[in-house]
């Protein structure tokens, strides 16, 4: 599993490259496929649901193994009433700057979400 601790915005965009995840370079066309597949309102209200539902549960030290991105996007999809897909929610941590872990051949990641986060009360998890 690798860890990236790390995005950074470029200086310049060369290339097409608009940022850096631990010195990989992420281009602007994967960030635009992710972000032209919604308009800019269900795209606020997916981050707004990041901000609101996970950030207050993100731990500083350990990266959760145990729940992924792909779980994440079912529990967004029952909480906000549409469809979201793996790379919302990949998008909108992303660009909030949480560390993450990355299963080699797999499209899903690990975030350092704490435990409490499944167990909230009244929440469908």
């Amino acid at each position: 599993m690798e860890l990236y601790k790390s995005f950074s915005h470029a200086r310049n965009t060369v290339n097409g490259v608009i940022g850096f995840i631990d010195g990989v370079p992420f281009y602007k066309s994967e960030y635009e496929f992710l972000r032209d597949r919604r308009t800019a309102e269900e795209y606020q209200l997916i981050k707004a649901w990041v901000v609101g539902e996970l950030m207050p549960f993100m731990r500083r030290k350990y990266i959760n193994e145990h729940h992924s991105s792909y779980g994440l996007k079912h529990i967004a999809e029952n909480e906000i009433g549409f469809y979201v897909s793996n790379g919302d929610i990949k998008l909108a941590l992303l660009e909030l700057g949480v560390r993450f872990k990355k299963y080699p051949g797999s499209p899903n990641v690990c975030y350092p979400l704490s435990k409490r986060f499944y167990s909230v009360e009244g929440k469908s998890r």
